[in-house]
């Protein structure tokens, strides 16, 4: 994990230079600079990377290959929206957080911002509420329950819903949708096994439309307004 670790340190630093202007135009949103991530925050990370690799082999929060690259596949990933917000959210819905993918990273860059992980798994659920308290996050909060059991009894709040490595996108909208306030957005992490000719369809049935973009760190994002 010690390679994975020095290659997430280098894109990171390389991520928050001041970028250049390039003679072939103005740069694009995922190509500006971004706010360096504090002392605090980099321990924070690795407090966590380790926490994970040490849980991996007897609870399934990421695959079992993933375990030498938890730094540049998961937490890197995990911060490719940063290039969409230039200002934190105020209050995030992680939906089906796992092993706390993208919630757990961006509570610790973001640490004013509100964050529920949202995971239905006892296991995993058990392990996220270890993690929030061992490292500590007191801006970070987990709701072991159904995304419908949540919805229903959430009062509009979010202005900012997550998704990654969940399907039914759609679908998953139109549930969390009365617990969003007006404006809220969603960013769904596409990878690249999405068929987004039914993503688009499926999208379109409820109303709604996605913006694909690149993230910070190179990852294919799909966003728009819940």
């Amino acid at each position: 994990m010690a390679a994975d670790r020095r290659l997430y340190l280098e894109r990171l630093a390389s991520a928050t230079k001041p970028a250049a202007a390039s003679e072939e135009g103005p740069l694009s949103h995922a190509s500006s600079s971004l706010p360096p991530l504090s002392g605090e925050g980099l321990t924070l990370m690795d407090r966590y990377a380790r926490l994970l690799y040490e849980k991996i082999p007897t609870i399934a929060l990421i695959g079992k290959g993933d375990r030498s690259t938890i730094y540049t596949r998961h937490i890197l990933d995990s911060l490719n929206p940063l290039s969409l917000f230039p200002e934190p959210p105020q209050y995030i819905l992680d939906i089906g957080s796992g092993g706390g993918f993208p919630g757990i990273p961006l509570g610790i860059v973001w640490p004013e911002t509100n964050v529920v992980l949202l995971e239905s798994r006892e296991r995993k659920a058990g392990f996220l509420e270890r993690t929030v308290r061992a490292l500590p996050l007191k801006n970070v909060k987990v709701a072991c329950e159904r995304l419908e059991e949540h919805s229903r009894k959430k009062e509009p709040a979010y202005d900012v819903v997550f998704i990654r490595a969940v399907s039914e996108v759609a679908r998953l909208l139109e549930t969390i949708a009365p617990s969003c306030l007006p404006g809220a957005r969603w960013v769904y992490f596409a990878g690249g096994g999405i068929d987004r000719e039914q993503l688009t369809r499926a999208l379109a049935i409820t109303g709604r439309s996605g913006e694909e973009a690149i993230g910070a760190f190179g990852g294919r994002l799909l966003h728009g307004l819940v």
